[in-house]
């Protein structure tokens, strides 16, 4: 038994029959911890005192503390009707009503202890931080500013009220308020990393520095304080620190899951062109795709860098760009096989499309040389490549991903058949017969093939866990999807001929194919938009608690997934024309333990009759895609609750004028939106325009997402005065656009950070017109529908 428990057992038993001196004793004990011994004292003081509102005060506050709010509320309420004029029992109950969820209660008990006379400070602290957690952040100034006036040395108080007009826009006020907790308390680790964190965004870089390596002094252990140091490295352009520190970061609290993404986006942004030894990194990098929870595609650039710099593959994808069939006839042996081997590339085969052109023909070269080798029968596979047979599999993964982009001759094609017909009369019996199966499912995928069930049963015999993967890609996850689509409810049918194209389009090739997702830890969606727009208020913010949300086109499901993992108490549906898609979205889902998504299969044409009333629609990249974006458009505005927000994504005109340009190319040389002639279509591309920047869309290596770029049967682009216009017509209000910081840097640069400025479309237009690949991927832009009058 701890000893102080022992003494505070003795001072029990000397203790007189006196309250007062109890409860003094009952306070000394809880201000020490031991709070099971000072509940025993308050139990002792209300045997004889029942009424007692100190001792039901502090027995509340106990419960409170040790996990029981519902009886902390009982003994509270009876304090505070014991002693009605107490400020400090009110604002103890307002705390253990808020623990229990009930913050319109606990607001009321907060604005009672408000309304006293006295020391109030505490009271209108409790109900900033109340008004602030329901994104009422407006509300929240003027308490904390009352706070601060009746204690003008309550730094949390100070810190707090920062905080809040962070959240509103007005920064200056921010960066006093921070200054003022800072005088207040000069060691205050929230304030330092707080105003840290401001100036990093928006001030000086020098003292931003001071400030948080202030409070990283003076707390270690905080992973945040790492995290806004790394901001501030990457906005000074020092990536390398920023790695570090987030490295740092993740180490610290490996549970983390926003270090990790910061991490991850910063490991994304790294060059390591200069590093005297890549290789430290490159396992660094293999790490982050071990990891769950970040988009691994988002390494894809660095991962292609890493392995030509710290492996032997950089030296075969030169001799590949040299001497190509010298390649493909060493495909097979050893060296080849033994470099891609590396367990960097061994994580990236199956979890991310590689989009490095030079790493796309030496894959392409191998694959080719590899079918060759077995042309006549696995006997010609020397040993060395059975060896490295799940290297195979993993190409076979790979080439999935990227929905069998590369490249392939006539001579192939026929090889590949051949090898189809062999295995389905002979079945799959050896060790060389399981490569040739992986080389088969490197051309097309196994579902359906007639040797599949003989590849099942040799699987289980061979424990290599890349083949276990590449089976569970190709056989049993389209099984599983298949059954999934039966389940899907209709809605309606395609509504014309644009929409029967749309569907027909993606249910052949469903769009897009993903593996991986960023996993954000959930925010109230009040939370995050003041995070986005710190200027936009919510008068009632309680009525997003939880959100019924519409994705309106969710694709694989990829976008539905992100927000019912982003918004706290999200309740989603999300549709979409093609049900293979939906099917795969399905699937996805579940394996994220996602089973209260509730998907349909329609047309947005069709949803006049949906029930009304969402707080929030997204719809990312489909309104271009229709006949009429604006018959759409207004649609979704019609099931948008007002004071719903409306999060939309579409394409730029002046970001998407290389892609104009290749769709006219396709359309001057005849190319189908086939296979086969999206293939031709781009190595003929890659020889005619080698260095052009349609080559940095992630879409051009991926069959799928290519002929969604280029080949689509229908597609609208805009401008910002289009887009202006098309808000005007519909009523709606604009909030501002959702951009990357490095963008934002850059906008606020130009044109300040004024909140009427941020919401400009005509600064906006005006900025994407001085750098018109702003909007590269798409226009991302927040609405709200406006309140009736």
């Amino acid at each position: 038994m701890p000893k102080h428990r022992r003494r505070g057992g003795a001072a029990a038993r000397r203790a007189p029959n006196d309250p007062s001196r109890t409860l003094a004793e009952a306070l000394t004990l809880y201000s020490r911890g031991d709070l099971e011994l000072a509940a025993q004292h308050c139990r002792r003081v209300l045997k004889g005192r029942p009424r007692s509102a100190d001792a039901l005060n502090i027995l509340g506050v106990i419960h409170a503390r040790t996990g029981s709010p519902g009886e902390a509320v009982k003994l509270l309420t009876r304090a505070a009707r014991e002693a009605p004029g107490r400020p400090e029992v009110l604002v103890n109950l307002g705390l253990a009503l808020e623990a229990l969820g009930r913050h319109p209660e606990a607001e009321a008990r907060y604005r009672e202890a408000c309304r006293l006379p006295g020391r109030t400070a505490q009271a209108h602290f409790a109900l900033g931080n109340l008004l602030r957690t329901q994104g009422r952040a407006a509300e929240a100034v003027g308490a904390y500013l009352r706070a601060t006036e009746l204690d003008p040395s309550f730094a949390e108080a100070h810190n707090n009220l920062g905080v809040a007009l962070v959240e509103t826009g007005d920064r200056a006020a921010a960066e006093e308020a921070f200054r003022a907790a800072l005088d207040a308390q000069p060691d205050h680790v929230d304030a330092l990393a707080n105003l840290g964190a401001l100036l990093a965004h928006h001030g000086s870089p020098v003292e931003a520095e001071h400030v948080l390596l202030r409070a990283r002094q003076l707390a270690p252990e905080r992973p945040e304080i790492l995290q806004h140091l790394a901001l501030l490295a990457r906005r000074t352009g020092q990536g390398g620190q920023a790695l570090d520190a987030l490295w740092a970061a993740v180490r610290l609290n490996p549970d983390n899951a926003g270090a990790w993404i910061d991490f991850v986006d910063a490991l994304a942004a790294a060059d390591f062109s200069e590093v005297d030894d890549p290789a430290p990194y490159a396992e660094v990098v293999r790490a982050c795709l071990a990891r769950e929870g970040v988009e691994h595609q988002k390494l894809a650039k660095v991962s292609a860098q890493l392995i030509r710099l710290a492996t032997d593959v950089g030296g075969w994808i030169e001799h590949a760009e040299r001497d190509p069939a010298a390649v493909r006839a060493a495909a097979a042996r050893a060296e080849v096989l033994a470099a891609l081997a590396h367990p960097l590339v061994c994580a990236a085969l199956p979890r991310l499309v590689l989009t490095d052109l030079g790493l796309e023909r030496l894959l392409t070269e191998v694959r080719a040389g590899l079918l060759e080798a077995v042309r006549d029968g696995t006997e010609g596979l020397p040993a060395e490549a059975l060896r490295y047979g799940h290297v195979v599999f993993l190409l076979a993964r790979q080439c999935w991903l990227n929905g069998y982009v590369y490249v392939r001759t006539a001579d192939e094609a026929e090889a590949v058949e051949a090898l189809v017909a062999r295995l389905g009369a002979e079945g799959v019996r050896t060790a060389g017969d399981l490569v040739a199966a992986g080389l088969v499912a490197c051309y097309r995928p196994l579902t359906d093939l007639p040797f599949v069930d003989s590849l099942v049963e040799a699987a289980k015999a061979i424990p290599d866990p890349d083949l276990i993967g590449l089976l569970v890609q190709q056989v049993q996850e389209p099984l599983d999807e298949e059954e999934l689509a039966a389940d899907i409810p209709v809605h309606g049918t395609a509504a014309n001929r644009v929409s029967e194209a749309v569907q027909a389009q993606y249910e052949e090739h469903p769009y897009p194919r993903w593996a991986s997702v960023d996993m954000h830890t959930p925010e109230p969606l009040p939370h995050v938009i003041s995070g986005l727009f710190p200027w936009v208020n919510f008068d009632d913010p309680a009525r997003f608690a939880s959100p019924r949300i519409l994705v309106a086109g969710c694709g694989t499901g990829r976008h539905a997934l992100m927000v019912r993992t982003h918004y706290r108490g999200a309740r989603v549906t999300a549709m979409d024309l093609s049900r293979t898609s939906l099917a795969y979205a399905r699937r996805k889902l579940l394996e994220a333990g996602l089973d209260d998504v509730q998907l349909f299969q329609g047309d947005i044409l069709e949803l006049e009759h949906l029930e009304t009333g969402f707080d929030l629609i997204e719809s990312s990249g489909v309104l271009h895609h229709m006949e009429d974006p604006m018959a759409g458009w207004r649609i979704l505005t019609r099931l948008l609750r007002p004071g719903g927000l409306m999060k939309i994504a579409l394409y730029s005109e002046l970001a998407r004028r290389e892609v104009v340009e290749a769709r006219a190319w396709i359309a001057e040389r005849g190319y189908e939106a086939t296979p086969d002639d999206i293939r031709r279509f781009r190595r003929d591309w890659i020889e005619a325009h080698p260095e052009t920047g349609l080559q940095d869309f992630r879409d051009f290596y991926i069959l799928e997402e290519c002929r969604d770029l280029l080949f689509h049967v229908q597609e609208h682009r805009f401008t910002i005065p289009r887009i202006g216009a098309c808000v005007d017509e519909l009523g709606l209000e604009f909030l501002g656009f959702e951009v990357t910081q490095p963008v934002r840097a850059a906008f606020e640069a130009r044109f300040g950070a004024e909140a009427d400025v941020m919401r400009s479309l005509e600064a906006w237009d005006a900025f994407e017109r001085e750098h018109p690949d702003t909007f590269l991927g798409m226009y991302q832009f927040w609405l709200r529908k406006p309140e009736p009058a």
